[in-house]
């Protein structure tokens, strides 16, 4: 179910935040980020990345903007490594089993945890 917000209600919200922080919607657990704003006459439109719906109880939302994203750095990472050409292979063979083997939620709690501790090989070490 959809609210319907005043604009001064959510300005009066924007000004109580710190100015840095990402728009999101959805559930904690996937955020949805914001993608683009549009004003058409007396209405604000935001349009959100949204995943796709879970198919059969199965989890198959796949990755949404902000996650494939995150993968890209994870392979520009990878690749601009000082080491041999087998460990990045390794390294993107990893990433690669890694989105084959989970699901898209476990695989990005996995990127996000590696980022976290600054720490690239978490992902070949879950494997």
């Amino acid at each position: 179910m959809q609210k319907i917000v005043k604009i001064s209600e959510l300005k009066n919200l924007l000004a109580s935040l710190p100015d840095d922080l990402d728009i999101v919607t959805g559930d904690e657990w996937l955020p949805e980020q914001l993608v683009t704003a549009t004003q058409v006459d007396d209405m604000l439109f935001l349009e959100f990345d949204n995943a796709p719906e879970d198919v059969q109880g199965e989890e198959a939302r796949g990755f949404v903007e902000h996650e494939i994203t995150m993968i890209r750095d994870k392979f520009e990472q990878i690749l601009a490594e000082n080491s041999d050409t087998k460990s990045k292979a390794d390294a993107i063979l990893a990433l690669f089993l890694l989105g084959h083997e989970l699901s898209s939620c476990e695989v990005i709690e996995i990127l996000e945890e590696s980022e976290q501790v600054n720490h690239p090989q978490l992902v070949a070490e879950t494997l």
